[in-house]
């Protein structure tokens, strides 16, 4: 399941007029006030379900026909209990949940609203379980994301385009003034609808496929798209990944700082202290140092204890004793070390236990 917002009107990257006119207007979407937001969900055996469509600044619903869910408010933004009836609408309906009560994998974005969805107890009972895709991955592991919204958005701006030749020609959909009315909510409905049923069970299991959201025996690495493919190497350059992460910024209309898009470097720790790698300091290092650190580990270390030694706003649950056992490794409390850190390298650390990893 994913969301898709949009306001009526597009704005063209071109204009249309009628052949042989002397004057020829700049198109400007006029009512961009008026939005909505359509939601998708499709499964691995190609379906793609009955669509949400959620129109913004409304109290009432409008009066439209087709097989879709309308709902309306005053933000056009999702709420936890919007989103929890749309899925009781939606996925409870099937004959697959409501006669065999099959369980159900929700696999969805980490919008706030989600999060809260995540934990329902209510959705746990029908059967249905929720899963998170972490933030900025869903260009990567979301199958409505990687190959099925776009063809939405391009279908609807033809399906604008459309509609705004014809209004050129009839009377009936131009204003008073002789400019195109906004489309209704009753033409938006029929757009969305029409995009729906150009998609294929085929274009979306290929969707899944492409993502890897398959059964273990149909698996297939060459089915991946590109980005998640590269993964799979048997050997991944991390510093050619960066740069391709990167590379469809660099040129960008709007300048943007690449070091922030860049992924995470991971590695296997090497130093070793008493018979043990000395993963979470090696960690430490490479993640504020970079891939070429230029100090060991145990002068990273030395450097970092030496500076919490010197912080009053730790003196009082340190001591000599519990520096010795900083100092030699035998202790490490990750909370206070990455307090440091942060303090001595103007860093952001997020420490996840390993309980919490997905």
């Amino acid at each position: 399941m994913d969301q898709v917002p949009r306001y009526f009107e597009t704005e063209p990257s071109s204009t249309i007029a009628k052949r042989g006119t002397r004057e020829v207007l700049m198109r400007k979407a006029s009512s961009s006030h008026k939005r909505f937001t359509a939601t998708f969900t499709i499964s691995m055996a190609g379906e793609i379900l009955k669509p949400h469509l959620l129109f913004a600044k409304l109290k009432n619903k409008p009066a439209v026909e087709g097989p879709v869910v309308v709902d309306v408010n005053m933000t056009g933004m999702w709420s936890t209990d919007t989103i929890i009836s749309f899925i009781t609408d939606a996925i409870t309906s099937r004959k697959e949940t409501v006669f065999s009560h099959q369980p159900v994998l929700l696999i969805i974005d980490s919008y706030g609203p989600h999060l809260k969805v995540a934990e329902s107890e209510r959705l746990k009972k029908m059967n249905i379980h929720v899963h998170i895709v972490p933030p900025n991955l869903t260009g990567i592991l979301q199958p409505l994301d990687v190959a099925v919204n776009r063809s939405f958005q391009q279908s609807y701006g033809h399906q604008y385009d459309a509609y705004i030749s014809n209004a050129l020609e009839n009377p009936s959909l131009q204003t008073k003034t002789g400019n195109p009315k906004t489309p209704t909510y009753q033409m938006v409905v029929d757009w969305v609808c029409q995009w729906a049923k150009t998609k294929t069970k085929e274009d979306i299991a290929h969707a899944f496929a492409m993502c890897g959201l398959v059964r273990k025996e149909d698996f297939d690495v060459e089915k991946l798209h590109p980005s998640l493919r590269a993964l799979y190497n048997d050997v991944v350059e991390i510093d050619d990944g960066n740069d391709a992460y990167a590379e469809e910024f660099v040129e960008a209309p709007i300048p943007v700082y690449v070091d922030l898009l860049t992924a995470p470097e991971y590695f296997i720790p090497e130093d070793v202290i008493d018979g043990q790698r000395n993963s979470y300091w090696q960690c430490l290092r490479r993640a504020v140092l970079g891939r070429a650190p230029s100090i060991t580990s145990a002068e990273f270390r030395s450097i970092t204890v030496n500076h919490i030694k010197t912080m009053e706003v730790l003196a009082d649950i340190t001591d000599d004793a519990y520096f010795v056992d900083l100092e030699s490794g035998a202790n490490c409390d990750e909370e206070y070390i990455a307090y440091a850190i942060t303090e001595i390298h103007i860093v952001t650390i997020c420490i996840q236990s390993g309980e919490d990893s997905s």
